[in-house]
């Protein structure tokens, strides 16, 4: 008989880059973000960006930590180059879940923090799509991702980037401009 794997194993075992191209997979609750891509986040004239370097597996599979760091611009212009933007910078540790069955609860610190924004983080490099604390639902966040060395070189209004939403009949994999 064979192990259960997670999908969250079974990405950290698949590199999703080859020959120059970086893909990502845009799921119905989750989005992953490889390192040194950068996710953006929007909800009306609000955008945040998140990337996340020092990805680290433990030593039981499936479960590991990762830091990042975080932009916020609410001043409607979308623009991560003014002085006026929050910056944050963290550290997440998904572990093995304690208690059994629905009864189980993460004991690690998974929460991102983007402005006044949170979500959930799970090993390796995944971010539900919905706000921490909340139940999986469409919350007007929209997701998209972007290869970029520093948050201040984003252009939001690309039309390069497709944007994302929840959506619980979706999962794609997509290459990340």
């Amino acid at each position: 008989m064979f192990p259960t794997l997670t999908l969250s194993v079974l990405l950290a075992l698949v590199p999703l880059q080859s020959k120059g191209e970086v893909r990502a997979i845009v799921g119905p609750w989750k989005i992953s973000v490889p390192e040194g891509v950068i996710l953006l986040i929007k909800k009306g004239d609000q955008f945040g960006a998140l990337r996340f370097s020092a990805v680290k597996p433990d030593q039981e599979k499936g479960w590991g930590s990762a830091q990042f760091e975080s932009a916020f611009q609410g001043d409607g212009s979308g623009s991560f180059s003014r002085s006026n933007i929050l910056v944050g910078k963290g550290k997440v540790h998904a572990k093995s879940l304690v208690g059994i069955g629905r009864v189980s609860f993460q004991v690690g610190h998974t929460t991102l923090k983007i402005g006044p924004y949170k979500f959930y983080y799970s090993f390796p490099n995944w971010v539900d799509m919905w706000p921490a604390g909340e139940l999986a639902d469409d919350y007007g966040f929209e997701f998209s991702l972007v290869q970029a060395k520093e948050f201040s070189a984003i252009d939001v209004t690309a039309p390069s980037l497709k944007w994302y939403r929840f959506d619980q009949n979706r999962r794609i994999e997509i290459n990340v401009p």
